[in-house]
């Protein structure tokens, strides 16, 4: 548990998470139940509505190109992977990389992270191997 913590203190860049609950908490505080309700509807329609309807074509592929990541700049020691089921050894489908860093420390976003397992599969099965072994 205390290693799921600190996996997420680095991920999310924060080094105290009662910080981050006491901001959210003012937020929610200062906020009135019908700004909360508006902010949910407006996320939920977002969310159905999906990335393609909102954006145009063009943009989501610049969007992929800005995530587009050298993997001679990644730390092979610094990749960690969550949902491994043995089950479902030897292929792993389920298998995604949690957390990454550059050799200079820097950690790779979450749009990186899925850029990788999308684009360069082959690399992060051969690197999921190595995470095992």
């Amino acid at each position: 548990m205390k290693n799921t913590f600190r996996k997420n203190m680095r991920r999310f860049k924060t080094k105290n998470l009662n910080q981050q609950m006491i901001k959210i908490k003012t937020l929610i505080e200062q906020t009135d139940d019908a700004s909360y309700d508006k902010i949910k509807a407006q996320a939920l329609s977002k969310k159905k509505a999906g990335p393609s309807s909102g954006q145009p074509k063009h943009s989501m592929i610049q969007k992929q190109e800005m995530n587009k990541v050298d993997l001679n700049d990644i730390d092979p020691h610094s990749i960690e992977f969550e949902d491994i089921d043995p089950k479902d050894y030897p292929d792993f489908v389920d298998a995604f990389i949690s957390y990454a860093e550059f050799k200079n420390g820097e950690s790779l976003t979450d749009d990186q992270m899925d850029w990788l397992m999308d684009n360069e599969g082959e690399w992060a099965y051969d690197r999921l191997w190595d995470y095992l072994h």
